[in-house]
């Protein structure tokens, strides 16, 4: 990983959204070995509210402005505990520090 890179910058959050980093790991879908951070991201548009699970790869340097992101999971509602639950059993997360901040969208 690039020094400088935010990995929380790659994604697109709207006004109201809150994203919480939640760990990193190194399985893919499909069984591929990249190391990702993983994000739980609550949305909240149009009266609706979800809950995405997201992947966001550690590029090498020269990639660096691709900006990946994939989704790995949607839950109903706000509902980051079944996200982290979903991460911690199918892509072997490694958690975040308990401190982390959430990052949220401007109004």
């Amino acid at each position: 990983m690039g020094s400088g890179f935010d990995p929380s910058s790659r994604l697109h959050l709207r006004a109201g959204d809150t994203a919480l980093c939640m760990g990193r790991t190194a399985i893919m879908p499909g069984g591929r070995a990249r190391a990702s951070t993983v994000f739980g991201v609550v949305h909240r548009s149009a009266g609706e509210v979800f809950t995405h699970l997201y992947l966001v790869p550690h590029l090498p340097e020269q990639r660096h402005l691709r900006g990946e992101v994939l989704l790995a999971a949607v839950f109903p509602g706000d509902d980051l505990s079944a996200a982290r639950a979903f991460a911690a059993r199918h892509l072997g997360l490694a958690l975040c520090d308990e401190t982390s901040e959430p990052v949220r969208a401007a109004a």
